[in-house]
């Protein structure tokens, strides 16, 4: 079987059933006081989850690694996730990735982003997922105390993929975005989503997929840009002849004067294809890799 739509799990039949996907530790939990699913899984935009379900591990420093079968999937995805919704009060929370021959792509975190409650608020909610054209065999999240609860496990194969060539750059560093997956001399551009969080539609570079089926863009990052984040996202014809959307890259910069040593802010992670973003609701945020719906093709 080879799925070339992604799939998502919501947990809210009890059970985790994704075709090709499985847990080492935790189970679904809820509905329950204390429970945090993704905010209108249970039908309703509320700010509270404690109506759907999640998936829970009291071991939170252990973490949970959902393992991806490549036999049962037809290939490994190319773009895979899930969302962070509670764990200790205020603890961290880490995201690792791995590629297809199980070796780390590497971890990203500690992000300070939990509250002080597991009363079912979806306010701290985040996606933490990765996209990576060479295929990912499993993704790990996990906390720094406490226990972990997640929602919304979801992968992509053959997706578009939107990749960066680092993350630490200066003013006039060469930074190299590149669109991968997409059919051989069909369209392809990159569009600027938004900038400092306002939404906005924007084509920054437009032209044709080359042999490889992917379309790259290679610029020198100019100074002054302190202050500014930009959310972008790849956009092309892939090989079913219809378009669609890459995952979504932020990027940002911080103005470190004339120190090469201090690092900038950008791309969302240490390595390439991998995202943090907060979780507004099933349809948005939670709902990625594909930032128009909850799954992508």
């Amino acid at each position: 079987m080879l799925l070339t739509k992604p799939a998502l799990d919501d947990l809210e039949d009890g059970t985790l059933d994704i075709p090709g996907v499985s847990a080492d530790h935790g189970a679904v939990y809820g509905p329950a006081g204390n429970c945090d699913s993704v905010d209108a899984d249970d039908g309703s935009i509320d700010g509270s989850g404690t109506a759907g379900h999640s998936f829970f591990y009291l071991g939170g420093t252990t973490g949970i690694t959902f393992t991806f079968d490549n036999t049962v999937i037809g290939s490994f995805p190319t773009s895979a996730g899930v969302v962070w919704t509670d764990g200790g009060s205020n603890t961290s929370v880490y995201f690792e990735a791995f590629d297809a021959n199980g070796v780390s792509l590497g971890q990203i975190g500690p992000y300070a982003i939990a509250d002080n409650s597991n009363a079912g608020q979806t306010a701290e909610d985040h996606f933490f997922g990765i996209a990576s054209r060479a295929g990912i065999s499993a993704i790990k999240v996990k906390v720094a105390g406490g226990g972990i609860e997640v929602d919304h496990v979801q992968y992509g194969v053959g997706a578009l993929s939107l990749e960066a060539n680092d993350t630490t750059l200066s003013a006039n560093d060469t930074l190299t975005l590149t669109v991968a997956g997409g059919q051989p001399s069909q369209p392809a551009m990159m569009v600027a989503l938004a900038v400092n969080g306002s939404p906005i539609f924007i084509p920054i570079y437009s032209s044709t997929f080359d042999g490889a089926g992917e379309l790259a863009l290679s610029t020198t990052v100019p100074s002054g840009l302190a202050g500014i984040t930009l959310d972008l996202v790849g956009l092309g014809i892939v090989a079913s002849g219809k378009p669609r959307f890459s995952n979504e890259v932020e990027w940002s910069s911080t103005d470190r004067g004339d120190d090469p040593r201090m690092p900038a802010r950008s791309i969302k992670s240490p390595f390439p294809g991998i995202a943090r973003a907060r979780a507004r609701s099933a349809e948005t945020r939670a709902g990625r890799p594909d930032p128009r719906s909850r799954a992508t093709s």
